[in-house]
């Protein structure tokens, strides 16, 4: 039954997606071990989950992480404000 379920997944999301949701099945699991179950949680349990994350990551950006150019800072967008003051001299506002 569970397998049906799981192809029946992977049909309606894909292959791709359904691949880096496996990336995540054990730290799933070991967050439902410890909260539900009492099991241990470690700093070996925490690495593994880290290096799975980042392995999730990793596939879902293929490896290129986005980068921000030079030119480009984050300004606050203007669109749709009103503009009726941009022909106005300073202070008569």
């Amino acid at each position: 039954m569970a397998n049906l379920l799981y192809y029946r997944g992977i049909g309606t999301v894909g292959p791709a997606k359904a691949s880096l949701m496996m990336f995540n099945v054990p730290v799933i699991n070991t967050m439902c071990a410890t909260l539900l179950l009492g099991e241990s949680f470690g700093r070996l349990q925490g690495t593994g989950a880290l290096v799975l994350m980042t392995g999730t990551v990793l596939a879902a950006t293929q490896g290129k992480l986005p980068r921000r150019s030079a030119g480009t800072e984050a300004q606050p967008s203007t669109a749709g404000k009103s503009t009726e003051l941009e022909g106005a001299p300073a202070g008569s506002a």
